[in-house]
């Protein structure tokens, strides 16, 4: 079965990514890698740099009771965004090129943590190994 899975992964490296770019072609958004990508995140990075009303501390506990509340959850959810890439729609965000399809990725993870607890039963338990391995006569 792990054959049979692994076979399965390799023939849909490339996938997710083949249908992302075939997805942006019919919708007609810009895909953003390599060059682009990079000039995008140092924009983003460098942004508010010039801003003189950047906020340098982040909202710590009691930081709510002085702000309007609109304010802080935009200010909180600036300072999640770490990248460009946090900020897009999840729609938008470039699998990775060589990445395999999800479904055979988790038939291959269920057939190795059932082969793992199948191995590890027969460890534990002597009447398991004898069911699994010996037959009568």
């Amino acid at each position: 079965i792990i054959d049979i899975s692994f076979i399965w992964i390799s023939s849909t490296v490339g996938e997710p990514y083949r249908n992302f770019l075939e997805k942006a072609d019919r919708e007609g958004f810009q895909v953003m890698e390599g060059a682009t990508k990079m000039r995008a995140e140092l924009e983003f990075s460098m942004g508010d740099i010039d801003d003189p009303n950047r906020h340098t501390k982040k909202v710590g506990w009691f930081d709510w009771m002085d702000a309007d509340i609109e304010e802080l959850a935009e200010r909180k959810k600036r300072e999640k965004e770490k990248t460009v890439l946090d900020s897009l729609p999840k729609s938008m965000r470039v699998p990775k090129q060589y990445a395999p399809a999800f479904t055979p990725m988790l038939c291959f993870g269920i057939a190795v943590v059932l082969h793992a607890l199948i191995m590890l039963m027969q460890h534990w338990s002597v009447a398991f190994l004898v069911w699994m391995n010996y037959k009568e006569v």
